[in-house]
């Protein structure tokens, strides 16, 4: 409300009605490797593969209806080192 409150230069807003929200734990799978090593042709990346489909997610969901909003809030890649290959990455999603 706040973003669309403040444009219409209201201060106060009413809730009338509250969506219905699912929240998702997510899972992409790929496969671990040295950053310096692995090809690119030879990648398995869990990361690449899970800002893919948040890109698609975006989409889709401003397609779908106006008023529907999906939120990847957090983002967790395994191993975690900076000069590894993510292969595994979880993440949430809410979608209202």
């Amino acid at each position: 409300q706040g973003p669309c409150l403040e444009q219409e230069g209201l201060a106060l807003g009413v809730v009338t009605a509250i969506n219905g929200a699912r929240r998702l734990r997510c899972r992409f799978t790929g496969e671990a490797g040295h950053a310096g090593t692995v090809p690119m042709t030879h990648r398995k990346d869990a990361l690449a593969a899970a800002a893919e489909w948040m890109v698609f997610i975006e989409a889709t969901t401003r397609e779908q209806d106006p008023q529907l909003v999906a939120t990847v809030g957090t983002l967790n890649c395994a191993p975690g080192a900076v000069n590894v290959i993510p292969g595994e990455v979880t993440l949430s999603l809410d979608v209202r």
